[in-house]
């Protein structure tokens, strides 16, 4: 499902005009990212939670020469599913 299907499936779930729809996802969408920016993480009772992790510097191997290479450390967003999600995609909610 991509954004535009989303927009029309709570639309028509809604019954609120797609344009207004299409407003607040971005919307929420860009004030998860903002909050993401600054370090504070997201949490969404029953769906799950978005936060920000950091992952160290290390020596990795090129798997074709054999050759060591630095990976450098970075930061990456990540998701962890709430219960009722879980329960929901497991088939049992």
């Amino acid at each position: 499902m991509n954004k535009k299907e989303l927009v029309a499936m709570v639309s028509d779930d809604t019954g609120v005009g797609r344009a207004d729809v299409a407003k607040v996802v971005d919307g929420t969408l860009a004030a998860v990212t903002d909050a993401l920016a600054n370090g504070t993480d997201v949490q969404l009772v029953g769906f799950g939670t978005f936060r920000v992790t950091t992952t160290q510097a290390r020596m990795a191997r090129n798997p074709s020469t054999g050759e060591p290479i630095e990976v450098k450390a970075r930061t990456r967003p990540v998701f962890k599913a709430g219960t009722k999600l879980k329960n929901a995609v497991a088939g049992g909610a």
